[in-house]
């Protein structure tokens, strides 16, 4: 089973789910930064543990066994043109699953057989955590950017001084990462290099900020907040541009449900 929903709304269908799982189904998250269980048997010194910005009080780690979970990381940029209809706006489109628990699982390779079969694109590795963090690098910094500068990539990268603020981003972020064991297979240059082939694509908080939607704030740029001081370690670019971004996604929310956003 696939999960495609957006970071804010998993929390409420996970207790929905009972009556759909077999006793041997795997439930596979696709979903952009932090996983609600991301500590699930992660074997460090925060194994098992919930990200609170993202799932407080562990309450998505109750609501369904970590067991079932094959975590997923997504590369497609794509557009929703309206209600039910997703369009890709680029060629390129892959998937990454692996084990939280970094075994070579047949479960796994079974989904990317079958996904292959499919027309998709899909790879396993037994690193799930260092493939989220490598596109979270691109997430947590491009995306608040492009929302709070309501600019397309293309724009970003004509704009000097905002690629300067996404790379000390990404360098914090990368940080971040390596305070909790990710090796990187690819450094922020590399990273800014991809993330420029993407030409005039409008990451998802921008397209959520223009139709007037939550977007995946914490999952997205509070985590690496969260883990940030949870490790001791510094990230002021990211710190400033999670105030910003939290500000307006409250104002956004507030709008859709009447209630004033405030401090």
């Amino acid at each position: 089973m696939f999960l495609a929903l957006k970071a804010p709304s998993v929390g409420a269908m996970l207790p929905r789910l009972g009556p759909l799982l077999g006793p041997e189904t795997a439930v596979v998250p696709a979903l952009n930064g932090i996983p609600w269980w991301y500590f699930h048997k992660e074997r460090g010194r925060f194994n098992g543990a919930p990200i609170q910005c993202v799932d407080p009080g562990g309450a998505m780690l109750k609501a369904l066994d970590p067991a079932r979970i094959v975590g997923c990381v997504v590369y497609v940029a794509a557009e929703v043109a309206e209600p039910g209809l997703v369009r890709q706006t680029t060629q390129a489109a892959g998937f990454t699953l692996g084990e939280p628990d970094g075994s070579a699982s047949p479960r796994a390779a079974a989904l990317a057989q079958a996904m292959a079969e499919a027309g998709m694109r899909a790879t396993v590795t037994q690193d799930i955590r260092e493939a989220i963090w490598t596109k979270l690098l691109g997430n947590v910094s491009f995306n608040p950017v492009a929302a709070l500068a309501l600019m397309r990539m293309d724009q970003i990268f004509a704009q000097p001084r905002l690629v300067a603020l996404v790379r000390a981003i990404m360098v914090e972020a990368a940080a971040v990462g390596r305070a909790y064991g990710i090796a990187f297979s690819v450094d922020v240059d590399k990273r800014i290099e991809v993330a420029r082939g993407l030409g005039r694509g409008r990451p998802s908080m921008l397209q959520d900020v223009e139709r007037g939607r939550p977007m995946e704030v914490e999952a997205v740029v509070g985590a690496v907040a969260e883990l940030a001081r949870r490790a001791g370690v510094a990230t002021p670019a990211t710190d400033a541009v999670y105030a910003l971004i939290a500000a307006r996604n409250a104002a956004l929310t507030a709008a859709l449900t009447g209630v004033a956003a405030g401090g």
